[in-house]
């Protein structure tokens, strides 16, 4: 007579977290969200908040290749061809051409939409817009779609977790630009997330994200 054998069940080994990723995820998060709790007390101006950004994100990049010891492909740095350029510039058109609906809206709830900020970088020079509209591509797809989406993916393997999380923190980021420009962000924080998860890319994202800033910069002298 055969009888059945039974084995035990192997227990399931739990993947352990690195200090330094979750070191970097922490920074990731909260420095942006300090920085808008604080802005008052910290009194850093409109150059010491670009330069907390950039500073902040070569910290992460720090971390991910000296701390981490990984290759900047592990943040969305992949290969860059001319048909994901295309794409991008697909996707900052449509994000772009989604504005003037968006406009429209808050025109006719009647929420005020010209704002100190939007004056004040309407009358910068193109140079300083270029820079700018370069800043927020680069720093904000690192630290929101990029870095955070990859590595909160690997700490909780939960994709909503690891699209809503960020998606906050980038809108809670532009807190300073007024209430009517956060439906704005979070048009955009939403489409730049939905390219990074499809395209896995970040290139694509950086690109779309300065194509579509610096062309609202441009044409911000001419609603004032």
């Amino acid at each position: 007579m055969i009888t059945n054998v039974k084995t035990k069940s192997q227990p399931q080994v739990k993947t352990k977290i690195p200090v330094a990723t979750v070191s970097g995820v922490v920074l990731a998060l909260l420095g942006p969200t300090m920085l808008v709790l604080l802005a008052s007390y910290l009194k850093l101006g409109f150059i010491g908040s670009e330069l907390f950004f950039w500073g902040l994100t070569l910290a992460i990049l720090i971390i991910v290749r000296v701390w981490e010891r990984k290759p900047f492909s592990s943040i969305g740095f992949q290969r860059f061809t001319l048909k994901d350029a295309g794409w991008a510039i697909v996707f900052a058109a449509a994000l772009f051409l989604s504005f003037p609906v968006i406009y429209g809206t808050l025109i006719w709830l009647e929420v005020p939409v010209a704002t100190e900020m939007f004056k004040a970088i309407g009358a910068l020079p193109v140079p300083i817009l270029c820079l700018l509209a370069l800043r927020a591509g680069v720093t904000d797809e690192i630290l929101n779609r990029g870095f955070l989406i990859e590595r909160l993916l690997l700490i909780t393997n939960n994709k909503v977790v690891a699209a809503v999380l960020p998606l906050l923190i980038f809108i809670m980021s532009h807190l300073a630009w007024g209430v009517a420009h956060l439906l704005f962000v979070t048009v955009g924080g939403i489409l730049l997330t939905l390219l990074y998860f499809w395209k896995r890319n970040l290139w694509l994202n950086i690109i779309c994200h300065f194509v579509v800033d610096l062309s609202l910069f441009l044409i911000m002298p001419s609603q004032y």
